[in-house]
């Protein structure tokens, strides 16, 4: 039997999922901060937790902070549980929801007058993560066949949040991107 705990925290709705051979057999969400969320629900699944094999976590983009908290708690769950983790984009469960779109762009905002920008086709990672200005949001936001952002951004009128039962699906279905590196997915450069 293998099992696989799926954790996402880079929005406003946490969540996570544990599948057995495939399948989700328990999932929870949850509004707000994960510091104080993410635990709790987590260890309503007791016993359940023995025998995970692997740890998928999300990385982003998204909050930074968030992120950091779902890295976090894998980190300490699989140091306990002697499994590995392996990050993955948490535009992904959002791909994997759209999965029969065929132009995805996925934005969300990056602060600093910029915004992250995915696109995918067909639930395939079509263009990395990577920053757009304010400026070029517009254009973009119209060239995809489908825009969604995963928090309030006043050009995109379609709002979703990257669930962890998504995200376990895509992770189990597509190709796991090998050079993805378990850190929140930020790319600003250095404040000076």
């Amino acid at each position: 039997m293998s099992k696989l705990l799926v954790i996402d925290t880079s929005s406003a709705k946490g969540s996570w999922a544990l599948f057995t051979n495939g399948q989700c057999v328990h999932r929870d969400s949850f509004d707000g901060r994960a510091s104080g969320s993410l635990a709790p629900s987590l260890l309503a699944l007791g016993g359940e937790l023995q025998g995970i094999e692997k740890l998928v976590v999300g990385v982003g983009p998204g909050s930074f902070s968030g992120i950091r908290v779902g890295i976090a708690s894998a980190q300490g769950l699989a140091a306990v549980l002697n499994c590995p983790i392996m990050p993955a984009r948490s535009t992904h469960a959002l791909a994997w929801k759209f999965r029969h779109e065929t132009d995805l762009g996925i934005f969300a905002d990056a602060r600093r007058q910029q915004f992250f920008h995915t696109a995918y086709a067909n639930g395939q990672l079509a263009t990395p993560t990577h920053l757009i200005t304010g400026d070029e949001l517009g254009r973009l936001v119209k060239q995809h066949r489908l825009a969604i952002s995963v928090e309030p951004i006043p050009q995109i009128s379609q709002v979703e949040y990257p669930d962890a039962e998504d995200l376990g699906h895509a992770y189990l279905n597509f190709p796991a991107e090998k050079e993805l590196a378990l850190e929140p997915i930020y790319l600003h450069g250095a404040v000076k």
